[in-house]
């Protein structure tokens, strides 16, 4: 008769100390092949609703800014750790009810399994909808359950979480300790995500339920403005790398970064003439191009650009800009089947958006520009009155000799109101040349 290993709720170590009659009995199971693990580690997930978490702008593919939906599972016990080399097929442990620690009689299992330092496996009990699904956990009451056994592999820290890929996430407390952060790993379907209560803070913590979906450690929770909640490095604020995972977290596949063009002389006091268009789906970097400022300015003969003379109306010292303005912008060389207009970039809070017409529709790409289009700026906030540039917006255009940087230097016009583009409308007009 096979002998059943123990785990209690909460303990560290396995060993049976209640009756045989209580408690949960899971079997493993593995469908796709027999698995043999030098460690199994059970742990007990929180199984209240509250406490699992969808969250849908998580990244799982490097070099794309698609977003994937994943689910985030807490720690709410130890299961335990059993050491030694074993088939995993047909293994079974009971865990032990210890309500002395824990009154919960309720837990979501997971069992993870190593080959020395290697996770090759995670297991669960699958529930109807092919889900994790929960044990009871109860004294006086024996329970039996199947945890399906899925291989895995693991995955290195800037590589992509494919299907069947899972990785231990760690992190350090302020003094450097390591400390497990949590597991992630991918189903055929789905990503999961189990946080681990901070034993860098507190080593003997086995709770992890009022943790926030922080599971790289860096401060950002993935539920509020981390789109890539393994790697400590990407989240919504942080310094573009232009490595094509979108290190910043702002979705936006262009960004204009500031260069310095050494052999171009421009009527630019102080700050950079250059700029580079970060392609962060590709992950590449474009040349070192005039700024609006510089391919505007009359050292340049004012050739590249267009200015746009944008409204602003308010009090003397300070004023705001009419917003969203449109202004009419034309194009060189367009095909038969137009040019291919794109935002790349703006600078000093302004958002630009193209439009085939005055009254839109807008986005942040058009396609088929018969030699010209409608560009809509958009910023919040006042602005001293000045005749200097108040603010750049970078446009891609693809013709058929390729794809060219269009800056627009934008400039302010102060008036008492802002003018209507047509009577009733919402948008008032800027004046852009040429």
């Amino acid at each position: 008769m096979r002998r059943l290993a123990c785990l209690l709720v909460l303990a560290g170590s396995s060993g049976c100390s209640s009756t045989p009659d209580e408690g949960a009995i899971l079997t493993f199971q593995t469908p796709a092949g027999e698995l043999t693990a030098t460690r199994v580690e059970v742990v007990l997930a929180n199984a209240q609703a509250e406490s699992i978490a969808e969250i849908d702008n998580q990244r799982r593919q490097p070099g794309s800014l698609a977003s994937d939906g994943v689910r985030y599972y807490r720690q709410r016990a130890r299961g335990g750790v059993i050491d030694g080399t074993k088939t995993v097929g047909g293994f079974e442990l009971r865990i032990e009810p210890d309500l002395g620690a824990s009154t919960d009689e309720t837990f979501i299992p997971f069992a993870f399994l190593y080959d020395g330092e290697r996770l090759i496996g995670v297991g669960s009990v699958v529930g109807p909808t092919g889900e994790p699904a929960a044990v009871e956990i109860k004294p006086g009451v024996i329970t039996a359950y199947d945890v399906v056994v899925t291989a895995v592999h693991d995955v290195a820290d800037e590589d992509a979480l494919d299907a069947g890929g899972a990785r231990v996430v760690t992190c350090s407390t302020r003094d450097q300790t390591a400390w497990r952060s949590g597991y992630a790993w991918s189903t055929a379907t789905h990503e999961l995500r189990l946080l681990l209560p901070d034993t860098g803070t507190d080593p003997t913590a086995s709770d992890a339920t009022e943790r926030a979906a922080d599971l790289d450690c860096d401060a950002h929770a993935a539920d509020e403005n981390d789109c890539d909640d393994v790697r400590g490095r990407y989240f919504l604020g942080a310094a573009e790398s232009c490595d094509g995972l979108d290190t910043n977290c702002d979705g936006q596949r262009y960004q204009a970064t500031g260069c310095t063009q050494s052999d171009v002389v421009c009527n630019i006091v102080g700050g950079q003439n250059g700029v580079q268009i970060c392609d962060d789906d590709a992950g590449t970097l474009g040349a070192c191009t005039p700024t609006a400022g510089c391919a505007c300015s009359s050292a340049t003969g004012g050739g590249g650009c267009a200015r746009c003379q944008v409204v602003f109306t308010g009090a003397t010292a300070s004023k705001a800009a009419c917003s969203p303005s449109v202004g009419k912008l034309h194009l060189e060389s367009c095909p038969p089947n137009g040019c291919t207009v794109e935002l790349a970039g703006a600078t000093n809070g302004w958002k630009g958006y193209v439009g085939p017409m005055e009254s839109g529709p807008f986005s942040t790409k058009l396609t088929g520009a018969p030699g010209y289009f409608y560009l809509e700026a958009k910023r919040t906030g006042t602005l001293a009155q000045t005749q200097l540039p108040v603010g750049e917006i970078y446009l891609l255009v693809t013709n058929d000799q390729g794809t060219y940087t269009l800056p627009v230097q934008m400039d302010m016009y102060a008036t008492d109101a802002c003018p209507l583009l047509v009577p009733g409308g919402s948008s008032s007009r800027m004046i852009c040349s040429p």
